[in-house]
């Protein structure tokens, strides 16, 4: 068991609501405040166990919280289309083209929709080069390819960050919107960086469209 003594519970459904894949959480605890039961609904972009171990870095580190892996149950489920023309798109392709005689650089990402049958869509953009600036260049990429597959945003790119947490390195990327209401609000997105921090900022810019999405209903 692992105790959540003086952390409210949803303070702990939001930090781990904000791993990357996870679109909803809901935490069993019992009298004594400990936690029973963690159940988390997830889209199949990443592998269950990974998910289990993105939840239970996040609690130690975030809270202090040791969890059994075993009180962590995952359900994952396919990206659907929704009435809003919105439909959560997977990471297929991504690269970068650099040029440092010519100062240009080139960022392309290719998404595709969960659901059969869909196609590919390939963001672009071209920018000036400068080493540091490529993983916003490839966020915005990214950004273009998820506002051409559906009717959601449109977005704008806030901030691309990067930083280390329980051991593993992520990207975090935040994107502004406008509200049914009228109202400018942001959104984060976040990722691990497993093998290239490119990758990541595609995934976490995903991820934060996602959530824009879902705030903005």
């Amino acid at each position: 068991m692992a105790t959540s003594e003086r952390v409210p519970v949803e303070s702990l459904e939001h930090l781990i609501g904000q791993l990357p894949g996870i679109e909803r959480c809901r935490i069993a605890v019992n009298d004594m405040g400990l936690i029973e039961e963690v159940h988390v609904l997830a889209s199949d972009r990443r592998p269950a166990k990974q998910i289990v171990r993105d939840i239970e870095s996040a609690l130690a580190a975030g809270y202090s919280i040791r969890l059994d892996h075993k009180r962590i149950s995952v359900a994952q489920v396919r990206g659907v289309r929704e009435p809003d023309g919105w439909v959560r798109p997977v990471l297929q392709h991504y690269g970068m083209q650099l040029d440092p005689v010519g100062g240009r650089m080139v960022a392309e990402v290719s998404l595709i929709g969960a659901e059969e049958g869909s196609a590919p869509v390939v963001g672009r953009r071209e920018s000036r080069y400068l080493p540091s600036h490529q993983v916003w260049t490839v966020a915005e990429a990214a950004l273009d390819a998820v506002e051409q597959m559906s009717a959601a945003g449109p977005f704008a790119l806030r901030d691309v960050a990067t930083w280390e947490l329980a051991g593993a390195h992520w990207v975090a990327v935040a994107v502004a919107f406008v509200s049914a209401r009228g109202r400018e609000q942001m959104a984060c997105g976040t990722a691990q960086v497993v093998d290239d921090p490119h990758r990541a900022a595609a995934e976490a810019t995903v991820d934060a469209c996602d959530k824009a999405r879902r705030q903005s209903q």
